[in-house]
């Protein structure tokens, strides 16, 4: 997969081949997401004036060839107005499948 992209972080797949998701029949596919600039890293006493937002987001796809496909991502947003970090884990059939770390620059 890309490890640096210039879209945003939110409803897509990081860990999927494009070719092997695509369907002619059909699909499901739902995508959850919380941002909020207090989550995790504001908590703490030396990260919280930083001006990012911190994302948690929950994905899940399926289709005949790619049964229970699901992504769980963390991501900071909006670092130094110029960029956001996420890592991303994914499962198929409830089993490990990999993990991502990418960058998005916000030209």
């Amino acid at each position: 997969p890309l490890i640096f992209v210039i879209n945003v972080f939110q409803n897509s797949y990081h860990l999927i081949d494009y070719y092997r998701a695509s369907t002619n029949d059909m699909y499901f596919q739902a995508h959850a997401g919380l941002t909020s600039p207090f989550l995790l890293l504001k908590l703490l006493p030396w990260m919280s004036e930083r001006l990012w937002n911190e994302t948690v987001s929950l994905s899940y796809l399926y289709t005949p060839s790619i049964n229970n496909h699901i992504q769980l991502g963390y991501s900071l947003n909006e670092i130094g107005f110029l960029m956001d970090v996420g890592v991303y884990m994914a499962f198929e059939n409830w089993r490990y499948y990999g993990t991502a770390l990418k960058f998005n620059f916000r030209f």
